[in-house]
């Protein structure tokens, strides 16, 4: 495993949401891979966009990782299931792809929002190429400006904070909670909710004071109903976020939970 990977940081964060089968399964995937890759790499010259393109068609046609046919399933926003199934959705697939780069000695880094999923690969001091990871497809500046929807004069290589601020192990930390809460929020939509709770119970172990996964934790503990257990979460999202739309309906289910609790004593 590559020690400084967004996988291996995964494993640690989130290994107790997987079972310990699937873990070691994907590990040792991801490994054979990297082998793979390497053996593939040799046969390059030192051209590190030669290694780029190498380490493209190794992904999508000699492993062929791609889309599933149809968007639901917790499974596709699973890193570990992607790793051993190769099909995944583009969240996933950016992380696999950038961590084969990482373990080739390329820099790139996932850039994910809600509606489009781009890898950004450095090449030398300020030159990049973006991949859509969707489709494999290089974007050129313009398409990248857009979907960023930089604005100003300055190019999405050289305006963008999110682009300067990923190359480091912060930025992995980063990707790794939001992978965890991407597939959390896909479980809760396949009211998975069990391992949903276990992956938010990381997801708070990392953040603690994160009101939203505090929500949705508390949410997920009335689907299981733990009422009781989902007061002090639901509570805190409130105080923390009044304004959020959905406060003022949690306030209203929160004047009715004292109703049915039991005292402990």
């Amino acid at each position: 495993m590559i020690k400084n990977s967004i996988l291996a940081k995964y494993i640690e964060v989130a290994g107790q949401v997987h079972s310990a089968e699937l873990t070691q399964q994907a590990a040792s995937a991801f490994e054979s891979m990297c082998h793979q890759l390497h053996a593939k790499l040799q046969e390059c010259d030192d051209c590190k966009v030669e290694k780029i393109q190498s380490t493209l068609d190794f992904f999508y046609f000699q492993q062929i990782f791609s889309l599933p046919n149809v968007s639901s399933g917790a499974q596709y926003y699973n890193l570990l299931q992607g790793l051993i199934t190769h099909t995944a959705a583009p969240p996933v697939l950016a992380v696999i792809l950038s961590d084969l780069f990482s373990s080739a000695g390329i820099t790139s880094t996932p850039m994910i929002s809600k509606d489009h999923v781009l890898l950004k690969i450095k090449v030398e001091e300020q030159q990049y190429v973006f991949i859509d990871v969707a489709s494999g497809r290089s974007l050129d500046l313009p398409e990248v400006d857009s979907i960023l929807q930089v604005k100003g004069k300055k190019s999405a290589v050289q305006g963008s904070k999110a682009l300067k601020r990923n190359e480091d192990e912060f930025a992995n930390d980063y990707i790794v909670l939001l992978m965890l809460s991407i597939y959390k929020t896909a479980l809760i939509e396949n009211a998975d909710y069990e391992k949903a709770l276990r992956a938010v119970d990381m997801l708070i172990q990392q953040e603690p004071d994160n009101p939203y996964e505090r929500r949705d934790r508390g949410f997920l503990l009335q689907q299981l109903n733990c009422e009781w257990c989902a007061v002090e979460d639901l509570k805190f999202f409130v105080e923390q976020c009044p304004t959020d739309p959905l406060a003022q309906l949690i306030q209203l289910q929160l004047e009715n939970i004292p109703n049915n609790i039991q005292p402990i004593h």
